[in-house]
């Protein structure tokens, strides 16, 4: 049951169609590429299913955390409504997203040698995890994130930037490169 601030909101204040529409053409790009458009990538192969519904769960994560009445519970009511949204979009999503991204998808993306270095650095697991701590840190201060639950747009800025920096957090462990291999792959 909502809070009474809450249930009087309207449909576009408690549901969030924009956000389903991002992840249906999300969801239906990722099938087109990792589909019939595959072949147009050098060394495509097929993508597992289990890595496909990992992407499909990755999806449906971000749907959950910023497209249903969460956000507006973690904005206005409840601490651990905010706590749950941000352990979806930093602790879930970023792990199945990029074990749901396809090797030869990610080196196509890669080939741009200004992306690859910046990715590169980006995800060495010591830059990622002082990004990472950087971001979250400046977004709980009690200011800040006061003035983010007044301003939607700002909070949006929050949520987007601390699901950038998880997925950066997370590449050491789930790499989908073989160019900026992972923990795993650089230790074997």
């Amino acid at each position: 049951m909502l809070p009474p601030g809450a249930a009087n909101a309207g449909f576009f204040s408690l549901w969030h169609p924009e956000v389903m529409l991002l992840v249906i053409i999300i969801g239906v790009t990722y099938r087109q590429v990792a589909g019939p458009v595959r072949s147009r990538f050098d060394n495509a192969s097929a993508v597992p299913a289990r890595r496909q519904w990992a992407m499909y769960c990755s999806l449906f994560t971000l749907c959950l955390a910023v497209g249903t009445p969460l956000p507006i519970l973690a904005d206005q009511f409840l601490l651990t409504a905010h706590m749950i949204q941000f352990v979806l979009l930093a602790m879930v999503l970023p792990p199945l997203f990029l074990i749901g991204l396809p090797d030869w998808l990610v080196e196509s993306v890669l080939k741009l040698s200004y992306l690859k270095s910046v990715i590169k650095f980006l995800t060495k697991p010591g830059v990622a995890l002082i990004m990472f701590t950087v971001v979250f840190s400046i977004f709980q201060l009690p200011n800040l994130l006061e003035t983010t639950l007044k301003y939607n747009g700002l909070y949006i800025v929050d949520e987007y930037l601390m699901m950038l920096a998880s997925i950066f957090l997370w590449w050491p462990v789930y790499s989908p490169s073989k160019s900026t291999p992972g923990i795993r792959r650089s230790l074997t």
